[in-house]
């Protein structure tokens, strides 16, 4: 199986552009016609459940997998069977990482350099200084948390303009999660580098990712923002002396009417409230929730909705 030899440049804003992506592992569809552009520069975090393409995504995008079909563009060149100038253009952690046990993470340090025109041996000190690594000790003896934290620095000081990281929080202490998302914050801060970054925290993805590829059900890429503007808390309080019979209250996922106060979430545009707003004695309050609130239950109402459109 070989790429085709060459397809049209993307855009230069574009880190990563698929069309039709599709890995298969004998019988088992691991990824399905995947079409996406990422942007340059920007924190992109993949969210889905477990064994809905994440993974396979990230080891296509670093040239470490043949896609089945379709095309993949990686900073404007085909990833599988690219040359050594473009492959150290990205750095990968990759989920079931294991380093060398009897080396010292100083001695990988030195190995990875020379692998990376682009090195920065500042950058490693300091994400080194940060993390409480110690360079001299060999990485067997450190903890499993210890050894993510060693994968991350070793990825992160090659500056290179794509970073792929698959799940590097698993196994941290949240000082230790929080911590890295800075590093990341400060690797992005450039504008010429790109972090694709898979997790199941999306609290770590909060303070700095711009976009979410959600590989549940249909994948498609948003804007946190917008996502997150999408789902929003709302509680609705009466007048003294009225009754919810004549509110044209609509209808809000996890409603509860207590007396006066209903609360619940609203998945969507406000302007279903605008009936209810437009009544005198009635005050709406909206409540902003997590990114990973949003995102449970948006996925949770697609699935609803899927199940009552099969049924």
């Amino acid at each position: 199986m070989h790429p085709p030899d060459s397809i049209d440049p993307p855009d230069a804003a574009s880190a990563i552009v698929a069309t039709g992506l599709t890995r298969s592992f004998g019988s088992i569809r691991a990824l399905a016609g995947l079409s996406v552009n990422i942007p340059a520069g920007r924190i992109v975090g993949l969210v889905g459940r477990n064994g809905s393409g994440k993974s396979t995504f990230l080891r296509l995008c670093a040239g470490l997998l043949p896609p089945t079909s379709g095309t993949l563009q990686v900073l404007g060149y085909m990833p599988w069977g690219a040359g050594t100038e473009q492959r150290q253009a990205v750095a990968m952690v990759v989920q079931d990482q294991r380093l060398p046990a009897q080396q010292s993470l100083r001695n990988l340090a030195e190995i990875v350099a020379i692998c990376y025109p682009t090195w920065s041996a500042a950058r490693f000190a300091a994400i080194c200084a940060r993390s409480q690594l110690d360079p001299q000790r060999p990485v067997g003896g450190f903890s499993g948390g210890q050894q993510r934290l060693a994968a991350c620095a070793l990825t992160l000081a090659t500056q290179a303009r794509l970073l792929l990281l698959d799940e590097p929080a698993a196994g941290l202490d949240p000082l230790a999660r929080r911590d890295l998302v800075q590093v990341l914050l400060e690797t992005v801060d450039d504008g010429a580098t790109t972090v694709i970054y898979s997790t199941h925290l999306l609290v770590d993805l909060e303070q700095g990712a711009s976009h979410l590829l959600c590989f549940d059900g249909r994948p498609e890429l948003v804007a946190v923002a917008a996502f997150q503007e999408n789902v929003r808390r709302v509680q609705v309080i009466l007048a003294d002396g009225m009754a919810w019979d004549a509110v044209p209250l609509p209808p809000l996922h996890g409603m509860n009417v207590l007396g006066p106060v209903a609360s619940g979430v609203l998945i969507g545009s406000e302007s279903v409230l605008a009936p209810m707003q437009a009544m005198p004695g009635i005050r709406v309050i909206f409540t902003p929730v997590s990114l990973e609130e949003a995102y449970i239950l948006s996925r949770r109402q697609t699935e609803e909705t899927q199940h009552a459109n099969r049924g």
